[in-house]
């Protein structure tokens, strides 16, 4: 299978991991910048599912499908904002709860109290 340069899927893919997954990881996996995490965390939640909703359109170009998609990826982003990543003040971990019906209320890594 070769790739075709002059589609724009192919750049669009060549930007996701070139650009966007490496700038993803530095922020999130650094243990600084505990305000500056919590600032881009919403924002690069919906850029994400509107890279999904994009990747959805270059694959198929269907309106149908896309719009059956759309509320999926709406409920998902949202369920990641409000309760899958919470950051810690006081150590700068990212903590993430695997259960979307609780709220997690202290660090594992140090036990400081939660927002």
């Amino acid at each position: 299978m070769t790739m075709n340069w002059n589609s724009p899927f192919t750049w669009f893919s060549s930007f996701i991991v070139l650009i966007y997954i490496p700038i993803f990881l530095f922020i999130f996996q650094a243990k600084r910048a505990v305000q500056l995490r919590k600032r881009l965390w919403p924002p690069l939640m919906i850029l994400t599912g509107i890279t999904v909703v994009g990747y959805a359109y270059f694959e198929s170009r269907n309106l149908l499908e896309l719009l059956i998609l759309i509320p999926f990826i709406a409920v998902i982003c949202f369920l990641n904002i409000r309760y899958c990543a919470t950051f810690c003040i006081s150590c700068g971990s990212a903590t993430y709860n695997r259960t979307f019906w609780t709220k997690l209320t202290e660090c594992p890594e140090c036990g400081a109290k939660l927002n």
